[in-house]
């Protein structure tokens, strides 16, 4: 007894997505867009005008009593700082190419707000008044006494800094991750 079992050529359940493989001619400027993009939306999330709430249209800063309501662009822009990593994973061609293009932006906006994460804090001696024999007071300016590490070194900021930087690598890892269950092979 032999049977044949033939393939089903109409199959009205499955669906077959027709993607451009990563890693193909022209397969890294969708990922590069993107982590440009996720850049530009770190970058503008650590401007002073999303502190004032400027940034989403509030006039006080979003979220505290003053303006409890959180904008919908808030919403959409921390949905989108999460979501184009794993979509940048998805299209990189390895995995070691979906943790770096996941990471990148992140270091870029770093470097776009560099005035004010990389450079040291400085901790000024306060200003003393001396006075004379004459009846008149001298005040001497307030001096650098101490400079301290970068934003990026400062025991403070480092151990979050680096929870950024895993945070992003494994939302680019998971993308890879998920593309490659749902690849056939």
């Amino acid at each position: 007894m032999a049977t044949s079992v033939h393939p089903r050529t109409k199959d009205h359940w499955s669906v077959r997505l027709r993607l451009k493989r990563p890693g193909a001619k022209g397969g890294w400027l969708i990922p590069l867009v993107l982590a440009l993009v996720q850049a530009v939306l770190l970058f503008l999330t650590t401007t002073s005008q999303a502190g004032t709430g400027a940034l989403y249209g509030c006039s006080s800063p979003c979220g505290t009593p003053a303006q409890p309501t959180v904008p919908a662009l808030a919403v959409v822009f921390g949905v989108l700082i999460l979501l184009i990593p794993v979509i940048i994973g998805a299209l990189s061609p390895s995995w070691q190419a979906a943790i770096t293009l996941a990471i990148i932006p992140v270091l870029l906006a770093l470097i776009l707000d560099a005035g004010t994460t990389l450079v040291p804090n400085v901790i000024f001696s306060p200003a003393t008044a001396k006075s004379s024999s004459h009846g008149h007071t001298t005040t001497t300016p307030s001096v650098a006494t101490h400079l301290g590490a970068p934003f990026w070194l400062d025991s403070g900021h480092l151990l979050p800094l680096l929870f950024a930087l895993a945070l992003f690598a494994a939302l680019g890892w998971f993308g890879w991750v998920a593309r490659q269950a749902t690849e056939r092979p």
